[in-house]
């Protein structure tokens, strides 16, 4: 098996843009399960609902494009970006 291809790098502006997500949505919003729950390898654009944002929306895909080392990168980054 081969290991997950990124689709997405981890730049300045996505630590930025994830930061003032976290800022927004403390418990993670849209991505909580993998990222404030730690289920690293789970998608979570299938758990979208009608009601949510179009920010929502381009968290989770973009979310749903990283590896899951990637995502827990992310989430220390923009967690750290956030509390300043």
């Amino acid at each position: 098996m081969t290991a997950p291809s990124a689709k997405v790098t981890i730049t300045p502006e996505l630590v930025a843009r994830f930061a003032a997500y976290y800022r927004a949505n403390p418990a993670w919003g849209i991505v909580h399960v993998s990222f404030d729950d730690g289920n690293w390898t789970h998608t979570v654009s299938g758990l979208l609902h009608d009601d949510d944002t179009d920010e929502d929306r381009a968290i989770a895909a973009i979310h749903d494009a990283l590896t899951p080392s990637q995502r827990r990168r992310l989430r220390n980054k923009a967690e750290e970006a956030a509390r300043g």
